[in-house]
């Protein structure tokens, strides 16, 4: 971790509190602070003489003598850290090795001198330094959390600057080094979203994402379909999900393009692995391939297609990227999402919240809109090497409800539409698709034909839709919502 302005490291989010804070910082003694004095006095005249050898040496003795004197953790150290005047920024923290919770630290050139000018030698920027980085990240490497995302490392970036500033009094700091300080976290605060500043400002300094709840495997049943990314290159192979039937495991998936095909079976929880034919790889121009399902008695239960790109798939090897994430999204949608460098392990997040996704692919991804919360929030894309832009979305609930869906000539039965955390302004359009058997009327609406259009003026409310029978027979009434543009 570079401790320095404006850099995205890989860090992880804890309380510092049991590894680092519990145990406070002891002032070095007079007697201790001569002997630091003496050890950058050497730094300085091997400076001056300009010797390589002796800068270094010089250098690595006030490192182990500023860890002694101020009682430095080293608990979760792999070794004794070291100078090194290739790291950018006064100090660098990464885990070694297989031992995942044991870092190693390293100390770059900026960290003897005083941050406001760059040339004044600092014992107490040195010391502040080493808390930042063993103290700091190192006691989050030691908790077996290291997040590779921008919010996690801004979190932890200001945890651990936070803790300098705690101990800023103990290492001697100037005004002006902890001004400095304050600067830096500042940087690093203003690139959260309202809800996590929030969470730091009562001292929370964790990142925790919410599994998905999968719940589309109940919420999706009945009505068999496959969900598969709208485009996928020749080489690549992409996640689709089926869903509809009680079954899910055993359903055959079938592609078929340009005459080829290519076939896999489901899991226990209706997921496949998209794959061509490997000819396909010779394709020159885009082609639609046509994906069918089958259940365990061979019917054909639902079917789709997809677009085939040529030439071979990009690696995914860096942080997604996404254009934009829709403004409003109903608990219950399905929402597709295009992007690039997304792949088969990528998720949407909403809030606190992993979605479940339905299908993925390097240039999209689709997932079953299901969080607890609802109202505003922050939503982004995420793969195992970051995660994208995010953006601001509201997540709103609408369900209607009806004793039956039949109804007798003559009789009168009233369906209801209830809606929380709807955008003021927003249109719920009704229509009647069967007005030969049933009259509409929903009170306070427009009514044109056989549409009902009603303005929501609270975010929360219940409409009743209430029908008569014109004729016996089974009636069908849908409903649209739409939002008013984002200001």
């Amino acid at each position: 971790m570079l401790r320095v302005a404006l850099k995205l490291f890989a860090v992880v989010g804890l309380s510092l509190a049991v590894a680092f804070g519990a145990s406070a910082q002891v002032k070095p003694s007079a007697e201790q602070m001569k002997e630091l004095q003496q050890a950058m006095d050497e730094v300085q005249k091997a400076l001056k003489d300009g010797d390589a050898a002796k800068i270094k040496d010089a250098k690595n003795k006030l490192i182990q003598l500023t860890d002694k004197h101020y009682k430095i953790p080293s608990g979760n150290l792999s070794e004794e850290p070291s100078y090194d005047p290739d790291v950018e920024g006064e100090g660098e923290t990464v885990r070694a090795g297989d031992d995942k919770k044991k870092v190693k630290t390293t100390i770059g050139e900026p960290a003897f001198f005083d941050p406001t000018d760059g040339k004044t030698p600092s014992i107490g920027w040195l010391a502040s330094t080493k808390i930042h980085e063993i103290g700091g990240h190192g006691a989050q490497a030691a908790d077996g959390k290291w997040y590779t995302d921008d919010k996690g490392a801004a979190i932890n970036e200001i945890e651990a600057y936070d803790l300098e500033i705690k101990n800023a009094e103990t290492t001697g700091l100037s005004k002006g080094e902890i001004d400095e300080l304050k600067k830096r976290r500042q940087e690093w605060y203003d690139q959260l979203n309202e809800a996590n500043k929030k969470k730091i400002d009562k001292g929370d300094y964790t990142l925790v994402l919410l599994p998905p709840a999968e719940n589309s495997k109940t919420a999706l049943i009945g009505q068999p379909a496959i969900f598969v990314s709208g485009e996928v290159y020749a080489d690549e192979v992409a996640t689709t999900t089926v869903r509809g039937p009680r079954t899910l495991e055993g359903c055959v998936v079938t592609t078929e393009v340009a005459g080829q095909t290519a076939e896999a079976k489901t899991d226990q929880r209706g997921g496949a692995l998209l794959s061509l034919p490997d000819s396909v790889a010779r394709l020159t121009t885009a082609t639609t391939a046509i994906v069918r399902v089958f259940d365990s008695t061979g019917k054909e239960i639902a079917r789709t297609q997809t677009r085939v790109l040529p030439g071979p798939a990009p690696d995914v090897v860096s942080r997604p990227i996404i254009n934009d994430i829709p403004t409003d999204l109903r608990r219950g949608d399905v929402v597709t999402i295009p992007g690039s460098s997304l792949g088969r392990q990528c998720d949407v997040v909403v809030g606190n919240q992993i979605q479940e996704t339905l299908a993925s692919s390097v240039n999209q991804v689709t997932a079953y809109v299901d969080t607890p919360k609802l109202g505003p929030q922050e939503a982004w894309v995420r793969n195992p090497y970051g995660e994208s832009k995010s953006f601001e979305t509201n997540v709103f609930s609408f369900e209607v409800s009806a004793p039956r869906t039949t109804i007798r000539r003559g009789e009168q039965l009233t369906a209801t539409a209830q809606y929380q955390s709807l955008r003021r302004g927003s249109e719920i359009r009704f229509k009647n698709n069967t007005p030969g058997v049933v009259t509409m009327n929903v009170a306070g609406a427009r009514t044109a034909g056989d549409e009902a259009v009603l303005t929501v003026r609270d975010p929360n409310g219940s409409i009743p839709v209430n029908l008569r029978g014109l004729s016996a027979g089974a009636f069908s009434i849908s409903y649209e919502v739409v939002h008013p543009p984002r200001r």
